[in-house]
């Protein structure tokens, strides 16, 4: 599984972005894994789309994944995945 931060933001050559973690880590929930300055995003006249895509269904045949639509603050649930 991986995050997309930001589509379209290679423009950006990555500055807003900032991250905790490195290819081949391990994360477990609750755990900081990055940070984004949206303002340098919307200043570019970017939209702040992100993605979360499964890319691996070894855990099982199917994911349900509920989101949070209500995120205002760093270290909130954004969402929670159940590989059935």
């Amino acid at each position: 599984m991986f995050f997309l931060l930001g589509l379209d933001t290679v423009s950006l050559e990555g500055e807003p972005f900032s991250y905790n973690i490195a290819e081949g880590d391990v994360v477990t929930g609750g755990q900081e894994i990055g940070r984004v300055d949206w303002k340098k995003v919307e200043d570019a006249g970017l939209k702040k789309t992100s993605m979360l895509v499964f890319t691996s269904m070894t855990m099982g045949k199917q994911v349900s994944f509920s989101i949070n639509q209500a995120i205002k603050s760093a270290g909130e649930l954004v969402g929670h995945a159940e590989f059935i």
